[in-house]
This record gives structure tokens, sequence and C-alpha cells, in this order.
């Protein structure tokens, strides 16, 4: 890609790298040039024209942005937006744990540094509607040869989602008092987070058989448990049940 300023008559089909003010609006930048905006700008006194031109083997950025962000993303849970001044951004579109080839997104960054991916750092907890990563080409075209570069050495990114949404959460309780409900409503917020809830509430005595019992008969896929009293050691409660 060529850039730098040229002669306004010679500028027609290039991409304006700078916004231009006119008595009625402006030019902004990025815009590909018609006669038209030859005539305005010449009418403004503009006699040289800063612009981007596309030399042979090059790119539009967002045609580049484009075809690499799908290198990155053919996974579930993560979608692409339209490639829009050479940027597509990746989003989330459930709850999970974001992943990402750390070695690859270098190698990536490496190859041109007009060519840029920015992620979440590696095991962010994200939610539905969460960006995770952005593609941008800085440049408003790029070498195809550096782009299918940049294809080759990308890594699909990775939502991980929760493998146990059903959650059983047994309660333990000591003499009459039921237990503090802020503990399950906690427990039920942070696997909110991840896709996962609980099943019904189960409260039974704190005592080995209790216990047992209620685990034999949870109906989750994983069974959590919360203690009225704090487990001291291996053969306490909990862990014989």
């Amino acid at each position: 890609m060529k850039f730098g300023p040229v002669p306004l008559q010679d500028a027609a089909g290039a991409i304006l790298a700078h916004s231009a003010e006119l008595p009625n609006g402006r030019l902004r930048k990025g815009k590909v040039l018609t006669a038209d905006d030859i005539t305005l700008l010449a009418a403004t006194g503009v006699e040289n024209v800063v612009v981007a031109q596309h030399e042979d083997g090059d790119l539009h950025e967002d045609v580049a942005a484009q075809r690499l962000a799908e290198a990155f993303v053919p996974a579930p849970g993560l979608r692409l937006t339209t490639a829009t001044t050479g940027r597509v951004n990746v989003i989330a579109t459930m709850p999970g744990i974001f992943r990402c080839d750390v070695e690859a997104i270098e190698k990536v960054n490496a190859i041109n540094p007009m060519i840029t991916i920015a992620t979440q750092p590696q095991n962010q907890r994200v939610v539905a509607g969460d960006m995770v990563a952005t593609i941008k080409i800085i440049s408003y075209a790029v070498a195809e040869l550096d782009i299918t570069r940049a294809v080759d050495a990308a890594m699909p990114l990775a939502l991980l989602t929760a493998q146990h949404t059903n959650i059983t959460l047994i309660e333990t309780q000591i003499g009459s008092d039921a237990p503090n409900p802020k503990g399950r409503a906690a427990m039920a917020t942070r696997l909110d987070r991840l896709g996962a809830s609980l099943t019904r509430r189960i409260v039974v005595n704190h005592t080995e058989a209790a216990l047992a019992e209620a685990i034999s008969a949870a109906s989750g896929t994983m069974i959590m448990i919360l203690t009225g009293s704090a487990t001291s050691d291996a053969y306490d409660v909990a862990p014989q049940a």
C-alpha cells in the first residue's frame, strides 16, 4: 500500500487518509475519493491530499480483517461482528471460560505491524455479549500474502462452557436452626455466571447417615455440600458421608 500526499487531481479512487472539512460538512477519512469529492476539495483551495492507495497484491482492510477473524472463530459460543474500518470483534454468545493459543496470537501479531489481534486474558470468565477478542487491520490495506501467513498461523479461539449445569447443593444444619440462606444464594449467583443452576433446596441434619442418604438421592449431575459446621478432618461428617 502506498501512503502519502499526492496532487489533488491524481487522488480520484484513492482512500482519504485524514478527514477534510468542507463548507457544508466534511469528507471522512477512509472514504474512497470520487470526482465529485475532488471538485469539492478543489473549491476549498486544496492542492494536495494525503491518501492511501492499493497496490497489486493488497487486500482492503475489511476483507483482510474478516478473513483473519474467520480463521480464529469457527467455534460454537462465539460470533463475529461485520467488518468495518478494518475491525472485527469476537463476541461471546453464552457464559463460559475464554481460552486462546497464546503462541499463535503472538505469531500473528509478529507477521506485520498492520495486522493485530488482542484478546481477553487466558481463562477469563465471560458472559453472553462480552467481547473476547478484536481483530484490527491498522492500515487501509495490507498485503494478501501477509494475511495468508496470518491465517495459516491462527489457532481457533475457544469458549469452554459448563459441563454440569444441573447442580444439587446439600446443606446441613445443627439443631433446629435452618442454615443461613446467604450461602445458597452466593452459590446460585456463581453458578448462574457459568450457565448452571441449582436443583431444589435440600437441608438435612448434620449427621453422616442423613448426609449420605441425601447424596445418594441427589438429582444433580454435580453435588456440592455446605455444612453447618466446618469440616476439620477426613473422618468428619461430610467426608465420611
